[in-house]
């Protein structure tokens, strides 16, 4: 590979798009000769959203935004920067570029991209791209804006060295801009007078590190329309001491100190089960949570797309962006409605059932929790082992599972946790949900205007219409799921008279 830190852009080529036969574009980059094996993901979806930063941002002068990518390597040296850079640079120029000057105008707008090496003390340019249409009308002035990638080694700690280092690299690109090469090539294209922006529009930072915040993006072009779908990551706000000491020893057996320890043999696929508002939802948070790890939602909303073919493409692009990652773990809430053949009311459901399928079989993907009210809707290639490795299944709270669901609530809303109060909570909310539990507190509370009493307590529970004899019966339905159930099983169902 040679020594790649051996020089910065000093090779200008002209490139022509198929798109449009007005449109030039000029690449500067130290590798010229590529390949399609010098072909990087991270780089080209890097440039697929910098053509929309700029055609949505057109010449305004908003500051800059700042955007993170990884290129998921463990250095930077075992990439030839010079050669992905280049063919990323030369896919922006040929392909789309054409299509954000289109969006913003025919003519009078410039865009330009440029990486730029900061693996070392001083960063330098090594590869810069401009692209424009030729002047046929109004040829008085063309604006040029500018989106810059600043490539690293890991993410900056020291906020004045980041300071420094992209400052240094905004000056950098803004004077090969203005450089005989790039004025010459605007000079072509029949323009009398230039402004190029100093401020980028947009600046990515590319660590072969992937910071612990980061979520998922992909940019996905289909003629002449972009999508750019965000998965972001959000911290677990809830933890295991909200939950029974006796499942809580199941879940860091079976589950946790399996995780944490890096064994092969570790799950890798969990379903929480039980009754809507048993805190299914709150466990899988509270899993991340122990974990050290931040949680990232699939839901059906972010990526289906009312046309055809880019629903299944969307999702494609989106399990493969988050493969690979430790640092979170992935939640697909109320799992029957998105992965129940029985259910699918169109082709496109059963494709991405084949998709989460495909998915959950490879052994690189992070840690998936799905949780369901009915788990017998699912479709039973999802839930055997190798997929769903451990199934949890939670029943209505036992009375020491709500007498901490309740003394944890009276100290959420700063309520006196008088133990009498306590305990009249506990008895009035027999066969209540977690969610009914939390409910019940804030309309007494809400009743006595920030206290609660025996009064507010009971004034409360006659706003609930719970039938004992029909939470009984889905604890014995979710006891013969368990029969059914193919792997490992943690059970957490309360006795009617642990109830």
């Amino acid at each position: 590979m040679g020594d790649r830190r051996g020089s910065s852009a000093d090779k200008a080529y002209e490139v022509r798009s198929p798109l449009s036969k007005s449109y030039k574009g000029l690449m500067i980059a130290s590798r010229i000769r590529i390949t399609l094996l010098d072909a990087n993901n991270v780089l080209n979806r890097l440039a697929d959203h910098a053509g929309s930063i700029l055609a949505e941002s057109e010449a305004s002068d908003e500051g800059v935004r700042i955007f993170r990518a990884s290129l998921d390597v463990p250095r930077l040296e075992d990439i030839d920067l010079e050669a992905v850079s280049a063919y990323a640079l030369a896919r922006f120029l040929s392909t789309v570029a054409p299509l954000a000057i289109r969006e913003v105008d025919e003519e009078g707008f410039g865009v330009a991209l440029a990486f730029v090496d900061a693996s070392e003390e001083e960063p330098r340019i090594i590869a810069l791209g401009i692209g424009s249409n030729k002047c046929q009308h109004d040829c008085s002035r063309i604006i040029v804006r500018s989106v810059i990638a600043v490539i690293t080694q890991k993410s900056f700690e020291n906020k004045d060295e980041k300071r420094r280092i992209l400052i240094e690299s905004v000056n950098k690109v803004h004077k090969m801009l203005n450089t005989s090469t790039v004025i010459n090539f605007l000079d072509g294209l029949g323009y009398q007078s230039y402004e190029i922006v100093r401020m980028p529009i947009a600046i990515y930072i590319v660590t072969s590190e992937r910071g612990e915040s980061e979520g998922a993006e992909v940019v996905i072009r289909e003629g002449m329309e972009t999508f750019v779908v965000k998965l972001p990551t959000r911290s677990p706000e809830w933890s295991l001491s909200m939950f029974p000491k006796n499942l809580v020893s199941d879940l860091e057996t079976m589950i946790i100190k399996p995780i944490k320890m890096g064994y092969s043999f570790a799950p890798k696929g969990v379903i929480l089960m039980g009754p809507p508002g048993v805190g299914k939802s709150v466990l899988a948070e509270a899993i991340a949570q122990s974990l050290g790890k931040k949680v990232v939602d699939l839901k059906p909303s972010v990526y289906r797309s009312m046309w055809y073919g880019m629903t299944e493409k969307i999702l494609d692009r989106i399990l493969k962006s988050i493969m690979k990652r430790t640092d979170i773990t992935l939640v697909i809430d109320d799992a029957e409605f998105l992965l129940s053949r029985t259910m699918a009311v169109h082709e496109v459901h059963i494709s991405e059932i084949s998709q989460i399928l495909n998915f959950l079989q490879r052994s690189t993907r992070p840690l998936t929790i799905l949780t369901s009210n009915t788990p017998t809707l699912i479709d039973p290639a999802i839930l055997r082992p190798g997929r769903i490795d451990v199934a949890v299944v939670i029943g209505y709270p036992d009375r020491e599972a709500r007498k901490t669901i309740v003394e944890n609530l009276l100290k959420k809303y700063n309520a006196p946790r008088d133990e009498k109060i306590v305990e009249e909570i506990v008895r009035a909310t027999r066969w209540m949900s977690n969610a009914e539990i939390d409910a019940l507190i804030r309309m007494a509370l809400s009743k006595g205007e920030g206290k609660i009493t025996q009064e507010t307590i009971d004034w409360a529970r006659k706003r609930f219409r719970i039938d004992h004899n029909v939470r009984a019966s889905e604890h014995q339905f979710l006891r013969w799921s368990i029969s059914h159930m193919p792997g490992l099983v943690i059970s957490y169902i309360p006795q009617d008279h642990e109830i």
